[in-house]
């Protein structure tokens, strides 16, 4: 189990990793973008916003799949008890 969950981290990690390399373009292009249109200060905020946002991301992704696999073996244990 102990391996199957360092996978599934290890592809939760991956995944996240991918994303923000594309998310980190879109935000500095919209900084930029917000920077030129409102003021510099706006942007400042949005950038703070999507900071924030994606370590909510990351932090709820780590719980997630620690959570999953804690499940999943607390199911075991309990299908073993009534089956055998």
């Amino acid at each position: 189990m102990k391996e199957i969950a360092a996978y599934i981290q290890e592809g939760s990690n991956t995944f996240l990793r991918q994303e923000y390399r594309i998310l980190v373009v879109f935000v500095a292009i919209l900084f930029v973008v917000i920077a030129v249109v409102l003021n510099l200060e706006t942007a400042v905020e949005y950038l703070s916003g999507s900071s924030f946002s994606t370590l909510a991301g990351h932090v709820g992704m780590q719980a997630t799949t620690k959570a999953n696999v804690r499940t999943a073996q607390g199911k075991k244990h309990k299908i073993n008890k009534y089956t055998g």
